[in-house]
């Protein structure tokens, strides 16, 4: 009997894996996560339909999509310190940008940032590194930047990253200015506001979401 019900539980946490990895990261990051499927490989994980959720009060409902996200790995890796994942490629990939206030120092980026707890891997001695994050395909909404009421879309073929460790802190700011600058809108902040160094400006806030 015992055998059976461990079998049984063993069984359900395989078929119910997406809805189980999705809670447990909603409540470790303290922000809505959500995914449909999640394959696990020897060498590769497969997650499909991956979203996170902005908090209430902003009028876009989802902060970041992707239709799939592929991780690869050595198996043996998963278990070192830190831990090492070669890449993770997301395809199809919505992202959206809402400014709180005209000048953009509050926007849902950093409302998220603010709930995620502390990082406490240093003090642990753990940590995650990864050889090549990729976001292919991206479309980007920002809305609510400058006085302009309607939200802006672009179209970015590829953003690459590389060499992230958890140690430094994700690269925020480098990840934002690439999308600012791949999809042009760069030139759409500087419409909206006009001054020298605006993005430098408009990162300011991120910094403490980069950690």
């Amino acid at each position: 009997m015992i055998a059976l019900v461990f079998i049984g539980t063993i069984l359900f946490l395989w078929l119910a894996k997406a809805p189980v990895m999705s809670s447990y990261l909603t409540r470790k990051l303290n922000i809505p996560v959500s995914m449909l499927t999640i394959g696990i490989g020897p060498t590769k994980a497969t997650i499909r339909n991956f979203k996170v959720k902005n908090p209430r009060g902003f009028k876009i409902r989802t902060a970041f999509k992707a239709a799939k996200i592929e991780i690869g790995y050595h198996f043996k890796d998963l278990f070192g310190t830190p831990t090492k994942i070669n890449e993770i490629v997301a395809t199809d990939v919505f992202l959206s940008i809402e400014f709180s206030n005209p000048l953009g120092t509050r926007n849902n980026w950093t409302a998220l940032g603010a709930r995620i707890p502390p990082d406490n891997s240093k003090t642990k001695g753990k940590g995650v590194s990864i050889g090549v994050l990729a976001l292919k395909d991206i479309a980007v909404e920002v809305r609510g930047l400058g006085l302009k009421g309607a939200p802006e879309t672009r179209h970015i073929d590829l953003i690459e990253l590389h060499n992230i460790d958890s140690a430094k802190g994700f690269p925020t700011q480098e990840l934002i200015r690439k999308i600012f600058e791949n999809g042009g809108l760069d030139a759409y902040i500087q419409e909206a506001f006009d001054p020298d160094n605006v993005i430098e400006k408009f990162l300011n806030p991120l910094k403490g979401f980069g950690g």
